[in-house]
């Protein structure tokens, strides 16, 4: 077997790109061949290993293009990562290679997917985000503030201006998102799914094209044992992640500024005016390293996780309930399938500020939180979600993508979105 995984990223950036990296590793470590095909240097010390090939290809990021026009065409379509895509694959054999992607917005756009479908490999996407079904890649009206109810590409979404920027930038990715059905219908059929959670794959999976085999793979967590932090003896409560608004980052200032906490926001983002409006006296300090956050969940009281939009991980989370934080999360989001309400931490609807105070003040009993913590602690350790188990599970669904034969796709096969008929693993 051999896996290539595609990450626009080299190195760690953000979640998706974290996870590729572990997955190539984790893959490595248990045999597997692997060619992390990337576009954007530099490469992350953890992809130095025997069994690993890098290929940058040295592409650009479609945000660093010297003109809006250069960036409208790159992000829709990218031909010269096409050509360079085609290239790469050549010295992988179809038989029993699968082409995996994390991450291919930022570069290497939806002709890289178009690419590895002329190939003839077997292609499997992770759905780290949901760009694969909707232009604006959350399922989420931005000017609203609330998860998005249409159906995407539907005339409805098409005149909605629920983007974080622009109608205009809208009706950009409505034109990238129409590139995208057009490279997902030319993919050796069956397309695979990977979902990172089985809450991300109630979300995504009735919005997928038909005939689409879905299967859920958890994301890998990088954390490194330690003992458990005595939370109690904690007073700052943290927010870590980037600062959005959709984070629901300004529910957690009010929240904290209301209940009369402190709080500390690891990050940096648009929404950090806002926070500071909304919680003069918040600590903001830059994004870091993982051993950053690490010392951020030491000093931690609480982490606070209240997210708008249907977040489909939330490796944050995981991280705080390995060092025995307990956590605030949002409902709206995977990571609250990681909480026992009320045991490990506390559930808290998306939006709610009254709520979220609430629990932040329900969190002022020292030996509530210290059972919170120790359940946690707990509860992770017993069976962590580290690089190895991921490995396996993803080996067992690659076995399984292999075991199918790949079909070349009718030329003019159309997808149809909101059906269903979709197939997990394990189904025969």
């Amino acid at each position: 077997m051999r896996a290539v995984i595609v990450s626009d990223f080299g190195d760690v950036t953000g979640g998706a790109a974290k996870v590729a990296i572990l997955s190539a590793r984790g893959l490595a470590e248990r045999g597997v061949k692997v060619m992390f095909l990337c576009a954007i240097p530099p490469i992350d010390p953890l992809l130095s290993h025997g069994n690993i090939e890098v290929r940058c290809l040295d592409l650009r990021n479609v945000w660093e293009q010297s003109s809006r026009l250069a960036a409208m065409k790159q992000g829709i379509w990218n031909a010269e990562a096409a050509r360079r895509m085609t290239a790469a694959l050549r010295a992988v054999g179809r038989e029993d290679a699968i082409v995996h992607f994390h991450q291919w917005t930022k570069s290497f756009s939806p002709s890289a997917i178009a690419a590895a479908g002329r190939a003839g490999h077997a292609v499997a996407i992770s759905l780290h985000d949901y760009f694969a079904v909707c232009p604006n890649g959350a399922y989420y009206h931005f000017g609203h503030q609330v998860p998005c109810r249409v159906e995407p590409l539907s005339p409805a979404c098409i005149g909605t201006n629920c983007d974080a920027r622009s109608y205009a930038h809208k009706l950009v990715r409505v034109c990238r998102q129409g590139a995208i059905r057009w490279a997902l219908e030319r993919v050796a059929s069956p397309l695979n799914a990977i979902h990172v959670s089985a809450f991300a794959k109630r979300v995504a999976e009735p919005l997928l094209p038909r005939g689409v085999r879905s299967f859920v793979v958890p994301n890998p967590v990088d954390a490194k044992w330690r003992p458990a932090v005595e939370a109690s003896r904690n007073r700052s409560y943290l927010f870590v992640g980037r600062l959005t608004p959709e984070k629901g980052c300004v529910q957690a200032a009010k929240a904290a500024r209301a209940a009369g906490v402190p709080i500390t926001f690891l990050g940096s983002g648009p929404a950090e005016p806002a926070i500071r409006a909304a919680c003069p006296e918040a600590r903001i300090v830059p994004w870091g390293s993982a051993d950053a956050v690490a010392e951020a969940l030491a000093s931690a009281r609480a982490l606070l996780f209240p997210s708008l939009w249907f977040e489909t991980s939330g490796l944050v989370v995981a991280e705080a309930l390995a060092r025995g934080v307990p956590a605030v999360v949002s409902r709206a989001t995977a990571a609250a399938d990681l909480i026992a309400d009320g045991r490990s931490g506390l559930l808290v609807d998306p939006g709610d500020v009254d709520g979220l105070r609430a629990c932040v003040e329900r969190l002022r009993d020292d030996v509530l939180v210290d059972r919170m913590g120790q359940a946690a602690y707990e509860s992770y350790w017993r069976d962590p979600p580290d690089r190895a188990r991921h490995a396996e599970t993803l080996l067992r669904v690659y076995r399984e993508i292999l075991r199918r034969p790949v079909a070349r796709p009718a030329r003019h096969r159309r997808a149809a979105v909101g059906t269903t008929g979709i197939e997990t693993a394990g189904e025969p």
